[in-house]
């Protein structure tokens, strides 16, 4: 018994071919228990996430794995996750890669996307875009917005075919149009600088705003960026130029660090701060970021604070 006695009554929803079906965390254990592989996913799945239970990845982790052993391929495609992203386990491409395959062919479309991102980057197998491309393609025909995405920037660069930019908009439009945070970007992108679609900076920063309040620290910056330098109808706007930097540097993207600190050492929609500067551009620096440290340098401050 894995469930522990006070959480063996809980209930749990899950989504099967016949709908929605409810079971308790105790009837999934003595199910999993016996062996049953969707049960095993089921009873792993929460107690990786613990929404209803206390999570335990080490008992996350030998449940899906006995539900893949078992070749379910919803574990299969939860477990190449962890492994790629190497939270728990450590990342283990080989291992992931071996998911995806079977989480792939078995039709699921997230181990697409993931096989298909293999062949793309040649993560432990040749690289082939026509083979990236095939199950990117499979695993949009699914309504996988991710993988438009990726379909959309194989063809904005021509890999594996010829380059499409109005093609590779069309997909990013469509990822967007579905909630997609990546497709809101790269919709953003194409619209900014008239890739595949003509210029329009209006419906550019339209799309950057919905990514950017989803989380894209990226899209922020670049609404930051029209924010400051008008154009096509759009006003600048120091004030609301400075916020979405801002966003963007705490959302951790470098360019947007450098540029806050910009913000404040010149009081550009905010007031001149010569210590929040400082503050971000030693973040910079730390991230990489081009510049940061020639100005930290011009300022005399290292990464001193004071």
């Amino acid at each position: 018994m894995k469930v522990p006695a006070e959480h063996r009554s809980t209930a749990v929803s899950y989504d099967t071919p016949d709908g929605m079906m409810s079971k308790t965390l105790g009837e999934l254990d003595d199910e999993a228990g016996s062996g049953d592989p969707e049960a095993q996913y089921l009873l792993g799945s929460e107690f990786l996430f613990g929404e209803k239970i206390p999570q335990d990845m080490g008992k996350a982790f030998e449940l899906l794995e006995a539900s893949a052993g078992q070749g379910f391929p919803d574990a299969e495609a939860l477990l190449l996750v962890q492994y790629m992203n190497g939270v728990y386990t450590g990342i283990d491409e080989e291992t992931a890669v071996r998911y995806a395959e079977d989480s792939a062919k078995a039709g699921i479309a997230e181990g697409q996307l993931f096989y298909g991102t293999a062949f793309l980057d040649g993560i432990c197998v040749k690289q082939d875009y026509k083979e990236a491309m095939r199950w990117f393609r499979a695993a949009a025909s699914q309504g996988l917005q991710d993988a438009r995405c990726s379909l959309g920037y194989m063809f904005m660069n021509g890999l594996g075919t010829p380059a499409d930019p109005a093609k590779a908009f069309r997909l990013y439009r469509i990822a967007a149009e579905g909630g997609n945070k990546d497709g809101m970007f790269h919709a953003g992108v194409c619209l900014e600088f008239g890739e595949g679609t003509e210029a329009d900076l209006k419906k550019a920063a339209s799309w950057y705003r919905r990514a950017a309040e989803k989380g894209d620290a990226e899209s922020a910056y670049r609404l930051g960026i029209i924010l400051s330098e008008g154009g096509d109808g759009i006003g600048k706007d120091p004030a609301g130029s400075f916020e979405w930097t801002v966003k963007a540097a705490a959302g951790g993207f470098p360019d947007a660090m450098v540029q806050a600190a910009t913000d404040y050492l010149t009081g550009y929609g905010t007031e001149q701060s010569r210590e929040e500067a400082v503050k971000w551009l030693n973040l910079a620096k730390e991230a990489g970021a081009a510049g940061a440290e020639e100005i930290l340098a011009s300022l005399g401050k290292g990464n001193s604070t004071n």
